[in-house]
């Protein structure tokens, strides 16, 4: 439903409108402490929402800091309602829907829960893409991390998340570049509602060629990724366990 979209790609008032009232009512009758996976999904919903409408925008923006205020107080299992809300502001943000980014960093180094601490991590990888600078948090927090579970955890997320957006990236450049009817064929089929929920980003600096970001400037690019290649290069060479060699090693293989 939440990916039900008009002409212009956007999606549908009806639905913004009938998700925000059934958040609201869970609000007021108190259903958010007795079914987690209920308002879970339901705050997953507004993560692939696309609107011009700046008032309805912000309204469902308010709600997702609201349910993470509230389970701050009454948390729920494992987090699910905070890891729900910030999974669907990450993709916000990526969306280009909010211009504020949320501060992931304090959840990924919250001690509250795992779950939360390991959700917050995807959230910062997935708009690292877009702010390179974020790349050096993620190996700090890798570095930093004690829990050898979560820490193996970060590594793999970090490989997952990266390596379908890659897929994506490649999926979207051979399309562009050849127009052959296969590629056409396999785009449309991973990306026909993607306009809503995910906006394929690019990630041509991994190959070590000019890009343009705010937060870096261009003559920084080679400096900043040969420091990224050391300090990976470090990790690999130095895990805790085999499990988080063969981790590393999966992400060295999406960098280079």
């Amino acid at each position: 439903m939440a990916k039900s979209v008009d002409q212009n790609k956007n999606t549908k008032i009806e639905v913004i409108d009938l998700i925000i009232e059934l958040l609201n009512s869970s609000v007021k009758e108190c259903v958010y402490v007795n079914d987690t996976g209920y308002i879970a999904d339901l705050l997953s919903c507004l993560g692939e929402f696309k609107t011009v409408n700046l008032k309805k925008r912000e309204i469902y923006i308010s709600l997702l800091k609201k349910y993470l205020k509230l389970d701050y107080v009454f948390s729920s299992h494992r987090n699910a309602i905070s890891c729900a809300a910030l999974s669907s502001l990450a993709k916000l943000k990526l969306n280009n829907e909010i211009i504020e980014t949320p501060n992931f960093l304090k959840y990924a180094k919250s001690t509250e829960s795992s779950e939360l601490r390991i959700t917050a991590f995807k959230c910062i990888c997935t708009l690292a893409i877009q702010d390179k600078t974020l790349i050096s948090t993620l190996i700090n927090l890798l570095k930093n991390e004690k829990n050898p579970y979560v820490r193996l955890e970060f590594i793999k997320i970090w490989h997952k998340v990266w390596e379908r957006l890659l897929y994506f990236f490649f999926c979207q450049s051979q399309n562009n570049m050849e127009k052959k009817n296969t590629a056409k064929t396999e785009l449309e089929s991973h990306f026909v509602l993607h306009d809503v929920s995910f906006r394929v980003v690019d990630m041509i600096f991994l190959f070590k060629k000019q890009i343009s970001s705010k937060n870096l400037k261009l003559e920084n690019i080679f400096q900043f990724l040969k420091s990224l290649t050391t300090e990976l290069w470090f990790l690999l060479t130095h895990p805790k366990n085999e499990l988080e060699r063969i981790a590393l090693y999966n992400l060295w293989v999406d960098f280079f």
